[in-house]
């Protein structure tokens, strides 16, 4: 993998950013969530939503996740 995305997340409280690199295992692990997130074989879109939905569930009351691949380099 080696990947790099960029996630943002807008809330009532300034939004914060985080670039990450993916794990080997396909997964991120970001800022005040307990478990990583799989992201083997999404797309940006489906990344977002499910960001979203943890971060609603874990964290803020209605954020608004944007996710970008900043960096491939894989195949």
């Amino acid at each position: 993998f080696q990947d790099t995305l960029e996630i943002t997340v807008y809330t009532t409280q300034p939004k914060f950013s985080q670039t990450v690199n993916i794990a080997k295992d396909g997964t991120v692990r970001l800022n005040r969530l307990p478990e990583p997130v799989s992201v083997v074989c999404k797309t940006e879109q489906e990344l977002q939503n499910e960001i979203t939905a943890l971060y609603k569930k874990h964290v803020f009351r209605d954020p608004f996740v944007n996710v970008r691949a900043v960096e491939q380099r894989s195949q």
